[in-house]
């Protein structure tokens, strides 16, 4: 019965992998074939890219001029490249505001600075008339008057009337037209402190001269200020060419009109050529009456579920498994079910020849003869038997050997079958183990060897 269960179920497995084999085989034919068909779809495709490609390209062009946008802006029109470079502006001003200094600051100044200067601080000499005031005027006698008489370190002579006045009662500025050295430091001073007043005037005046000429300079070159702010900038990074902006703008309001049309110009391409969008695709196709070919062509495209192609490879077989009605858990139960039946079959078999068995060995009993044996067979101790509980009308459970077949179950008892030292359940749902016996007799081991 074991080779007939063996030998029915490998027949099965054989015709399902006939039959996988053969669908697996038309799937690939048909995906063979939708991969021409999309082949085929590419390249018109392209076609119908290239065509909406040059009809929004002539579309936007129409709506959107750099005319119009250079009026909307306040540009001007034309619009020209810049006639000058930031750098040609700048060496032209320079040359221009230099210009215009020198003639407010001439060079010539600085020699009437040095001569004032020495003029200021020139030492007195003996005889000529001085007047100065000594102690910062605080005191009698603080206003000096009247001629040089002399020079000494300490202190300075004067006559009409003869005085001698202190060094240290005399201011250092004072003492400048005494001394040489203080007349020297005090010449200098003067000089340094009129050219910084220069510098500072010629600075100014640069700086109010390049207000005044750089922006516009820079508008009549055809430059204008990035922002509002810079309007009056004389930085030249701050101004950029009106064709640039113009460029700028144009550009941009272009790709905003594009974009905006190409869905249109796409959907009338698509639509005079007689094809359809295909949701399922997510694409233009053209007109298709085959769902199973759609759906090959998804699987191509990648689109849906988003499975890789070892993922899709396995989906494939499971449906192909499904539309065949084959697979492993079916296989599985069928193999069950024939082993079952081949069980209780065996069963019942058995079960009368035990009665049969049974019947022999009590004659035997009666005459006072034993059951013949083999000579190599060892005798299995005789098991005493089972404990049983009087009950009336209780048929008593056959124990075959170990390793024997499974033996059905008496009626009255839950019914079902179990394989000797497997688990079975009860009627609640437990686990219960049927425990072994060992034989009752010895005709039920020979019985079974037989």
């Amino acid at each position: 019965m074991n080779r007939t269960a063996s030998f029915s179920k490998a027949l099965v497995l054989a015709a399902t992998v006939v039959l996988g084999f053969l669908s697996v085989t038309s799937s690939r034919t048909a995906m063979a074939q939708a991969e021409d068909v999309l082949q085929q779809w590419q390249e018109q495709k392209l076609q119908f890219e290239e065509q909406i490609k040059t009809r929004v390209e002539a579309e936007a062009n129409r709506q959107v001029t750099k005319q119009a946008l250079a009026e909307k802006m306040n540009l001007g029109w034309p619009v020209d490249p810049p006639s000058k470079t930031s750098a040609q502006i700048k060496e032209e001003l320079t040359h221009r505001i230099n210009g215009d200094v020198d003639a407010r600051y001439p060079k010539s100044d600085i020699d009437r600075y040095k001569k004032d200067a020495a003029e200021k601080y020139k030492l007195f000499q003996p005889g000529d008339e001085v007047e100065f005031v000594i102690r910062g005027g605080v005191g009698p006698n603080t206003n000096v008057k009247g001629k040089l008489r002399e020079v000494q370190a300490g202190a300075i002579l004067i006559n009409n009337p003869s005085r001698r006045i202190a060094r240290t009662d005399i201011e250092e500025e004072t003492l400048a037209r005494f001394y040489a050295d203080l007349s020297e430091k005090y010449i200098e001073r003067d000089l340094r402190v009129k050219m910084i007043h220069r510098n500072n005037n010629i600075e100014g005046t640069t700086k109010e001269l390049q207000l005044k000429y750089y922006p516009q300079a820079y508008r009549e070159a055809g430059y204008v200020p990035r922002r509002k702010e810079f309007a009056k900038s004389i930085k030249p990074e701050y101004w950029v060419a009106k064709s640039d902006v113009l460029d700028h703008f144009y550009e941009k309001e272009k790709a905003a009109k594009i974009d905006e049309i190409t869905g249109q110009i796409r959907q009338d391409v698509f639509t005079e050529a007689g094809w359809i969008f295909n949701e399922k695709l997510g694409e233009w196709t053209p007109k298709v009456e085959s769902q199973s070919l759609v759906s090959k062509l998804k699987k191509l495209l990648g689109k849906g579920d988003g499975k890789d192609e070892e993922e899709a490879e396995d989906a494939k077989k499971k449906d192909d498994d499904t539309e065949w009605g084959e697979n492993e858990d079916d296989d599985k139960e069928a193999d069950e079910g024939n082993t079952k039946k081949d069980n209780e079959k065996g069963d019942k078999e058995k079960k009368a020849g035990k009665v049969k068995d049974d019947k022999g060995e009590e004659s035997a009993k009666e005459d006072g003869a034993k059951p013949e044996t083999k000579p190599d067979e060892v005798q299995p101790a005789e098991a005493k038997p089972a404990e049983s509980k009087p009950e009336a009308n209780k048929t008593e459970k056959p124990t075959p050997p170990e390793g024997g077949p499974a033996v059905a179950k008496p009626e009255g008892d839950g019914g079902g079958e179990a394989q000797w030292g497997e688990e079975k359940k009860d009627a609640a749902g437990e686990k219960k183990e049927v425990k072994k016996e060992e034989p009752k007799s010895q005709n039920d081991l020979f019985d079974e060897k037989q």
